[in-house]
């Protein structure tokens, strides 16, 4: 007997051995696949985020050869129809682009670059070429590329075909009257005049005039102050009707978020078990089977989601109070939470999640829907919402948050649709928003209302696939691209590289401490896109490139470039014009502040700064250039097609500074003559007569 106990008790110690074997592969087989899951959600969200990426560089990659091309499309000269070929090949078309003196790329995370090529340049059939230039991104170790397949022809344009011998070609959306002279300057007596700059021999400066191809000194032209003064008039009401303004910028982003959803308050789910208890692990439910609810569940009071493996919601909950994910936890309906929800484990909902507390991220969290929540939302760890699928609704992915939306601790963090934000908006780790509807319809934006201020910080890359609107200050410190328009009825303070592709507007000041690029300049950019409008001061200390028109619109606002820029639109400034640096403008320019309109002074260390259209001032402009001692001789601060100033002007350098007035453009042919040394219309006889783009 005691032996036959013995030998059943060892039978049973065996059995308790393989149980406790089997327990242990099972969950070692659960933690892996979990570990598996959790590892191909991250690595998809990653490769998601570089895929992205390569295609934004692909696009800077295409814009920064299109601009380079429309420069030397400008600027070609002795082009015939016999020639039209060689002169694209050799002087049009630029070599081989790619991004390794990009410092800006250079500095982001993933290492991305571009190369831009063109293929073989064919014979011309009716005047026109067809050319394919291929971009090419990289990032992270992935490639995207984009074509664009060009029309080029050659056809001359002549403005004096309008039979106004005075004609001024339009520009960026704004054609001004033309005024006779190459330097206008108004006084206080009946006449104006070019300005008779008195010459002393024995004084290191130069000022040059020029009516015609020979260089003079003070030549003086006379008319009536009245037809200057209405001249102005005209001016004025140019620039006016060619900018638009907002008629009340601040107002714009706190009339569009009026109404941020607010999460249901509706509890009940119909066709629903009911659960008293507080932890899922033990709930008595009979819908329940192994950590599986396969139907809809109602709990009365706080959840603490624990169930050992995991736990996997076949529809949807209801929860009375909050809930805490501390297992890997699937809902594959919608999620109704009447208190804080708190996740620990890795979780994916499936519906939308409705939320009337805070929501606080500490894993990886993936929702399919839209996310609402009365309180804040912390994202710490890498989150996605929004499917991820282009052939799902691009009604999905959006965030309504009634409180604060703060990214931290450097999570991933992808959102597919648009985020609205009752209080502020900080950003502090990688974060893409908006990059779903790329795939499904280009013509759809995402958009980002913020009631606060929207705070991009440091080492915290940003994607933006649309609009941007806060109520107060916009602050960049990181790496930012906004693929559409920006809104700030706050300042908006630039730290970092910025790119806007869209128009900025901003009714308080604008500060830039990093280079910047506003507008997406291709041989598509309309009139009114790119522009940059600021209601208070304007202050650049670093460069930046404006591809569209720049303007200030509220008197004694200062516009200072302390920086080398490149302004391709035209410059509408109310204020005080401030230039220390090299600054390109190739536009008009045109100042009605007060007092000291345009004041032009640097150094001898610095690039003149160059005018290529006309500059007109209201009032007094000032002009010191110190002595330049470059490897090639003086620099000349030249204003290429004049200058009008209607009150007064003071003009002296040091050394062997140089000042030059040419006359301002206006009609002929596309030979030399009375238009000033060029005589042409400002047209190219090159033009692009149609572009195709192609996402590969």
């Amino acid at each position: 007997m005691i032996r036959n106990k013995q030998l059943l008790k060892k039978k049973e110690q065996g059995y308790a051995l393989i149980i406790v074997l089997l327990v242990i592969t099972v969950f070692s087989v659960l933690g892996l696949t979990v570990i598996s899951v959790s590892f191909n959600n991250t690595k998809q969200f990653s490769k998601e985020t570089t895929q992205t990426q390569a295609l934004n560089v692909a696009e800077m990659g295409l814009k920064a050869y299109n601009k380079e091309l429309g420069t030397k499309i400008a600027t070609v000269s002795g082009v015939t129809e016999s020639n039209f070929k060689q002169k694209l090949n050799d002087d049009v078309l630029p070599e081989p682009l790619n991004s390794s003196s990009d410092s800006s790329l250079n500095s982001m995370q993933g290492n991305p670059s571009y190369t831009v090529t063109h293929g073989e340049v064919g014979n011309p059939t009716d005047n026109k070429i067809t050319l394919t230039i291929t971009s090419q991104g990289i990032s992270g170790g992935d490639t995207q590329t984009i074509t664009q397949i060009k029309t080029f022809k050659y056809q001359v344009v002549s403005s004096g075909n309008t039979g106004d011998p005075n004609y001024t070609p339009e520009y960026m959306g704004l054609k001004l009257p033309y005024m006779d002279g190459a330097l206008i300057m108004g006084n206080s007596n009946t006449d104006y005049l070019v300005h008779p700059k008195d010459h002393n021999e024995n004084e290191l400066y130069n000022i040059y005039i020029e009516p015609n191809e020979e260089k003079c000194i003070g030549a003086v032209l006379t008319k009536n102050i009245n037809d200057f003064n209405e001249t102005f008039s005209s001016i004025k009401k140019s620039f006016q009707d060619a900018l638009a303004i907002p008629s009340d910028l601040s107002s714009m982003p706190k009339k569009t978020i009026n109404n941020i959803p607010t999460a249901p308050s509706k509890w009940t789910l119909n066709d629903a078990d009911t659960s008293n208890r507080w932890e899922t692990s033990s709930d008595p439910v009979s819908s329940k089977v192994n950590g599986h609810y396969t139907r809809n569940i109602n709990f009365t009071q706080y959840v603490n989601v624990n169930d050992s493996g995991g736990t996997v919601f076949d529809h949807s909950l209801s929860v009375q109070g909050g809930v805490g994910i501390s297992v890997p936890t699937e809902i594959h309906g919608d999620a109704y939470i009447n208190g804080s929800f708190s996740i620990n484990k890795n979780t994916i909902v499936y519906g939308n999640l409705y939320v009337q507390g805070s929501i606080d991220v500490n894993a990886n969290l993936d929702v399919r829907g839209n996310v609402y929540t009365n309180s804040a939302f912390n994202i710490n760890n890498n989150t996605s919402i929004g499917t991820t699928s282009s052939t799902d609704s691009i009604d999905t992915g959006n965030v309504y948050v009634n409180g604060s939306l703060n990214i931290n601790n450097s999570a991933k963090t992808l959102i597919n649709g648009n985020v609205y934000s009752e209080q502020a908006f900080n950003i502090n780790g990688s974060t893409d928003i908006g990059p779903l509807n790329q795939s499904i319809t280009p013509t759809v934006k995402r958009e980002i209302y913020v009631r606060g201020s929207f705070n991009i910080k440091q080492n915290s890359p940003t994607n933006i696939f649309g609009n941007v609107y806060t109520a107060q200050a916009l602050n960049v410190d990181s790496n930012t691209i906004i693929n559409g328009n920006a809104y700030t009825a706050g300042a908006l303070t630039i730290s970092k590289p910025f790119n806007v592709k869209g128009n900025t507007y901003s009714a308080d000041a604008i500060t830039i401490s990093a280079p910047v690029t506003f507008g997406y300049k291709d041989d598509k950019l309309l009139p009114h896109d790119g522009y940059v409008y600021s209601g208070g001061a304007l202050t650049i200390n670093s460069p930046t490139t404006f591809n569209g028109n720049l303007y200030l619109d509220k008197n004694w606002t200062a516009l200072n470039f302390d920086a080398r820029c490149l302004v391709e639109g035209n410059v509408y400034s109310g204020g005080y014009l401030g230039i220390t640096k090299s600054t390109i403008f190739n536009g008009y320019v045109y100042s009605i502040g007060y007092d000291n309109s345009m004041n032009i002074q640097y150094n001898g260390n610095e690039p003149a700064p160059q005018f290529n259209r006309t500059v007109y001032i209201e009032n007094s402009t000032y002009v010191n250039q110190q002595k330049v001692t470059a490897n090639d001789g003086p620099k000349i601060l030249e204003f290429k097609q004049g200058a009008v100033i209607k009150n007064t002007a003071g003009y002296s350098t040091t050394g062997d500074g140089e000042i030059y007035f040419g006359l301002q453009q206006h009609g002929g042919d596309n030979s030399s003559g009375s238009g000033g040394s060029s005589g042409n219309s400002g047209q190219s006889p090159i033009t692009i007569v149609d572009t195709k783009t192609n996402y590969q």
